[in-house]
């Protein structure tokens, strides 16, 4: 919900917040403060809301009756600050003149403090704490010396029932430096998980006992706790500092240096109003949240997997077949039971467990066998053990930038490529300890032999987008295989973990920072201007051994199909619902949490395209601002399909187009190159023909009616309802490089030494590419005469096969000016780009003059481009003499070279050379005679491609 949208005096809000879709928060004047939720689950955060300090009610639920509300109550800290926890659907709002109580000079909250630290029999735990003497008469103006109680923070025990320290703490009114009860400061309570027999009933509550598993001490073992009010108007900004001392054992702990602090000091800081939890001689802080609102246990979910919370995490996972279902969460155990069906979600068991859990690993227990949570979103190497995390401390440093703009999808220019692959060569510039890894992905600054190389290459190229093949976790080269070494290569269509980032391409092996490092990496790419697509294979799952399949297997086999469609033996059955769902929130939760700007979808043809539309749809209706691109393989394993007219195919994509969802297009790409892994079958580029299948092409593959229901051939070469729909390519990662291609057609017809010819091939075919309708793809170094030695299938081959040379760019300098200007040429046109069946069927007249030649001339002033008109040739032949409508044109492409006719008119005919594009135009500086006819409007020069 942009700002923008917003009733008018927007300029009166401050302290914005916003999701980037359906939850916003924002502060009028410092006198109000207002959150709304329009999503389906609930939203939690910590806002600063620029109120004061004190305790408000909720305006929409609430009434002020004797200073109390009678609804929910808000509490705003020393800093402005309060956590919130909005309910789906709702909105919460708070005013200064709503108050609960009177703001006086005190502002007594709970605080807690847990302090890790091991101790035997005998030892107990104090800390010391307070305001610094030499800041407080500095910065505060207190004077400390006469009184410590002015550098004391005001507190009252709220646990005088445990016989060991009640003694201690009666009649202890502060938290300060000096030792006037005892000879170690304030006593502490230990805290532990096993309830004292001689207790009598289990009651579990800390604040009576010291004892239990409330959620505020369930951290393990060796914690140790103090619960208290205190007067957080005593603090520094709700900040106070505490040191720890063990008697009869380590005494006081080394000197600490923590961050983001109010001042320096060699203590730990806490924060009043929070619970604050500390390992001994740790510089950080475990965690630190509010108090106040805690949000209460429940088994409601919006998501499966682990659902994450300050105080308590809800685990859940679907189980179809049985309800022998346990959660493992760091060597416990926890009986997992059925909940009510809701939000979609069926055949859930679910467990909510209180405490802290960040960085806790779990699996899933399901008749006796470990299963892997497959919504986890981080595992611990070579086990199948999950990781709990909270994902709002993985941000980029300095927070996500916005997405880069794209108006309309066809305005798009893909670019594939492998993380390895890109910055692995030695002659990438990127610094050795990054090559081959996210963030040498986007490194800036690198160059070979003054060329720019890595991200600063792809932005002087001029694409939109990367589309980077599989970054999620998968099987081969993880810590799984013993063999397992640094050269190890895979392109990685492996899945094993569909939510977690791969851990090969990472530096590190902190969890948080590993996820920090590719979220750097996609908003690094975001700061360039370029929009990042996540290549993902959800048709199948990695294969292990004689145990077989380990993702799914082990809780049903209900995720698999009958018939082995992807060729692994272990189809995915998205026609199950909630497999469907796990899919589409797999795909939410890369957009939303990894801000992914599109999909790209390995066999997508195994899918029922009704399917495949449900997601397009939810994800476009979940982020319509973002204009997502959604593509994949309109083909299954090569298998026999008895559902095949169900499934995704060129002749059912139409079908879906409200969800835009595209598809790659093999009829255009065969036609342009001819077989896919050898020198045979031609192909236009080689001047063998397919003119008609490059016509249909060139405008998009569009249908030959707009009827999008109305039944066709499955592989029919019309299909599109939308040029979006068609992603147009000559090459990809699979299947020979565009370069492997020419050679090997080279070879076969003795033209292996004719390299300026090869290369105007090279040129030829992506600039037909470039210049039709649709949205164009290009492999990953296809601008530089990427080759692979031949190998057609590189999906396990070393770096010497597989990586970019950038030696390449420097010695192809040429062919990499023409597909940068060639792109610039197309961005800058909107003629290009058209947008709809019917601009497209009005506004391009495609015919063949000759064999070998194809022309499309272009109404471009329909979609407000400023060449008024544009002509494309295509001629695979001989050069061919093209005689021109009646005026004058400007020459923008011709010869191989984009620059090569700069803007220079011509009238008449113009030479289009062969194996070339020519692209001619007239804008408003040059002339048409209106009452002059178009002599190749002559009917029997029209070909007729069925339109």
């Amino acid at each position: 919900m942009p700002k923008e949208n917003l009733p008018n005096q927007t300029s009166w809000l401050d302290h914005w917040w916003d999701n980037g879709n359906k939850q916003i928060a924002f502060s009028r004047n410092n006198k109000g403060f207002v959150v709304i939720n329009q999503e389906s689950f609930p939203l939690e955060q910590i806002f600063q809301t620029g109120l004061p300090a004190g305790n408000y009610c909720n305006i929409l639920d609430s009434e002020v009756v004797n200073k109390q509300c009678t609804g929910t109550t808000i509490t705003v800290n020393q800093d402005g600050t309060a956590y919130l926890r909005v309910e789906p659907f709702t909105v919460t709002a708070i005013h200064i003149e709503f108050k609960a109580t009177i703001n006086d000079d005190d502002d007594w909250k709970r605080t807690v403090m847990l302090v890790y630290g091991k101790t035997v029999p005998g030892q107990n735990m104090f800390i010391r704490g307070g305001i610094d003497h030499d800041y407080a008469n500095r910065a505060l103006n207190r004077d400390c010396s006469d009184s410590n109680d002015n550098c004391a923070i005001p507190i009252r025990h709220l646990n005088l029932k445990n016989p060991s320290t009640r003694t201690l703490k009666i009649g202890e009114t502060h938290l300060d430096w000096h030792d006037e009860k005892c000879t170690s400061g304030t006593p502490l309570d230990w805290t532990i998980d096993k309830w004292p027999d001689d207790w009598g009933e289990e009651k579990r509550t800390v604040a009576e006992h010291g004892f239990g598993e409330e959620p505020l001490n369930k951290y393990g073992p060796n914690y140790w706790m103090l619960d208290v009010e205190m007067d957080c108007s005593k603090t520094v900004d709700g900040w106070f500092e505490l040191k720890s001392y063990i008697s009869n054992g380590t005494q006081w702990e080394g000197d600490i240096k923590q961050s983001n602090t109010p001042y320096s000091s060699k203590n730990h800081f806490g924060k009043c109003g929070y619970v604050n939890v500390f390992k001994r001689n740790h510089n950080e802080p475990v965690i630190m949240f509010p108090l106040a609102n805690k949000p209460t246990q429940t088994q409601s979910i919006s998501r499966l997997g682990a659902d994450y919370r300050v105080e308590n995490t809800v685990f859940s996972i679907w189980s179809p077949d049985t309800s022998n279902i346990q959660l493992w969460l760091e060597g416990q155990i926890y009986r997992m039971e059925q909940i009510p069906d809701a939000n979609g979600y069926t055949q859930v068991y679910a467990v909510t467990v209180s405490g802290y859990h960040h960085l806790k690993p779990y699996h899933f227990i399901i008749n006796g066998k470990v299963a892997r949570d497959p919504y986890g979103v981080m595992v611990k190497p070579a086990t199948d053990n999950n990781i709990v995390m909270d994902m709002s401390l993985t941000e980029p440093i300095g927070g996500w930038v916005p997405h880069p703009p794209l108006l309309k999808r066809e305005d798009a220019v893909i670019y594939e490529i492998h993380i390895r692959d890109f910055t692995i060569d030695e002659n990438s510039g990127v610094d050795a300890d990054k090559r081959g890894k996210y963030l040498g992905m986007v490194q800036t600054g690198t160059t070979y032999q003054g060329k720019a190389t890595g991200l600063d290459h792809l932005i002087e190229l001029g694409i939109t987008h990367v589309q980077i093949l599989p970054f999620f976790d998968f099987a081969s080269c993880s810590a799984k295989y013993l063999n397992n070494q640094d050269d190890c290569y895979n392109w990685g269509y492996e899945p094993e973990n569909f939510n977690v980032p791969e851990e090969s391409y990472s530096q590190q092996t902190d969890y948080v920072e590993r996820i920090r490092e590719l979220k750097t990496m996609i908003n690094a790419f975001h700061k360039a201007g370029i929009r990042v697509i996540m290549d993902v294979v959800y048709n199948h799952t990695a294969v292990f051994g004689i145990g077989g399949e380990s993702t799914f297997s082990r809780i049903s086999q209900k995720y698999f199909t009958e018939t082995d469609l992807s060729g692994t033996g272990n189809s995915v059955n998205a026609s199950v619902p909630m497999v469907s769902r796990l899919i589409r929130d797999s795909l939410e939760f890369w957009a939303r949490e990894y801000h992914i700007d599109g999909f790209r979808f390995d066999l997508l043809g195994i899918f029922d395209y009704a399917v495949v539309g449900e997601w397009g749809k939810y994800l476009n209706a979940q982020f319509p601002e973002r204009n997502l691109l959604l593509y994949g393989e309109p083909w299954n394993g090569f298998t026999a399909d008895p559902l095949e007219a169900n499934r995704v195919r060129l002749g059912t994509i139409a079908r879906i187009a409200d969800a835009h969802v595209s598809v790659f297009n093999p009829k255009f790409r065969e036609a342009l190159k001819g077989q896919n892994d050898n020198g045979l079958g031609g192909g236009f580029i080689f001047n063998q023909g397919y003119e008609s299948q490059i016509a249909v092409g060139s405008r998009g593959s569009i249908r030959a009616n707009n009827v999008p229901h109305l039944p066709i051939e499955l592989w029919a070469q019309m299909f599109a309802a939308n040029p979006e729909q068609s992603i147009n390519y000559v090459s990809a990662h699979d299947n020979l490089t565009l370069r492997d291609k020419i050679l090997a057609v080279a070879q076969l017809n003795n033209q292996v030494a004719n390299t300026d010819y090869l290369e105007r091939i090279q040129k030829f075919a992506n600039g037909i590419i470039l210049t039709s309708q649709g949205i164009p793809f290009l492999h990953g170094g296809v601008e530089m005469m990427r080759d692979k030695q031949g190998n057609h299938n590189s999906y396990n081959a070393p770096d010497e096969i597989n990586k970019i040379r950038w030696q390449w760019k420097f010695d192809n300098e040429n062919l990499f000016e023409y597909y940068k200007n060639v792109i610039a040429m197309r961005r800058a046109h909107p003629g290009f780009r058209l947008n709809s069946w019917e601009a497209i069927n009005e506004n391009v007249t495609t015919y063949q003059p000759r064999k070998g030649v194809i022309v499309n001339h272009i109404n471009a002033a329909a979609s407000g481009d400023d060449w008024k008109e544009i002509i494309v040739i295509y001629n695979a032949g001989e050069n061919y003499t093209y005689s021109l409508p009646s005026g004058t044109y400007g020459v923008a492409m011709e010869k191989s070279d984009p620059l090569a006719g700069n803007g220079r008119n011509v009238s008449g005919s113009i030479v289009a050379e062969g194996t070339a594009v020519t692209v001619l135009y007239r804008d408003d500086e040059n002339s048409i005679d209106e009452n002059s006819s178009d002599e190749n409007s002559v009917i029997d020069s029209i070909f007729s491609f069925f339109w």
